[in-house]
């Protein structure tokens, strides 16, 4: 991680409202009880994406799947019931660009049950949407200083590529939901 990145992180930490008050709750409870689903994904594959949203489609049949880019476009090919998607451009991603986007800041309003942030870069795009947005289920993949935004970490193997990633968080996420 770059000292831009971690500067970043330590902003969002010190300035966007903390985590204080929050209830704990019991996980698998919290997942199967889900609605609405927020995803951040930050890849530029409209096959991996759709390969996703189709699969947690499959662990959450009767959920509302919101997918957010901070890019330019949408990616997905196509629309399906229950799925959304929404790009909102935020270039050079650090914590002053995502506080000051107008766009990012009407999408704050929203109200989700779980946010799942799939990127495995350093981007400080899902610490900063996992403190302003207030999302009681968080979960992301495992990077520096995740513990301090996500209450659910994913480490998946060291070797394995980010589609792989991906993949092993689904099946992991589709066996908590299903298991007694």
């Amino acid at each position: 991680m770059g000292i831009r990145q971690s500067i970043d992180l330590k902003l969002i930490a010190l300035l966007v409202d903390p985590f204080t008050k929050e209830k704990p709750f019991e996980f698998r409870s919290a997942l199967r009880d889900a609605s609405r689903f927020l995803v951040l994904y930050q890849g530029k594959d409209p096959v991996q994406l759709e390969k996703t949203v189709t699969s947690l489609r499959s662990v959450f049949p009767e959920g509302g799947i919101h997918v957010l880019r901070l890019a330019d476009e949408p990616v997905l090919p196509r629309k399906s019931a229950g799925i959304s998607e929404t790009a909102i451009p935020v270039p050079k991603q650090t914590y002053w660009k995502l506080s000051r986007s107008e766009e990012l800041k009407a999408f704050i309003r929203k109200r989700f049950d779980v946010f799942l942030d799939l990127d495995q870069g350093n981007s400080p795009a899902g610490a900063y949407l996992c403190r302003a947005m207030r999302i009681p289920v968080r979960i992301g993949m495992v990077k520096p200083q995740s513990e301090k935004f996500y209450n659910f970490v994913y480490n998946g193997k060291a070797e394995a590529s980010s589609e792989q990633k991906i993949d092993g968080l689904i099946r992991f996420l589709k066996s908590f939901v299903s298991s007694t």
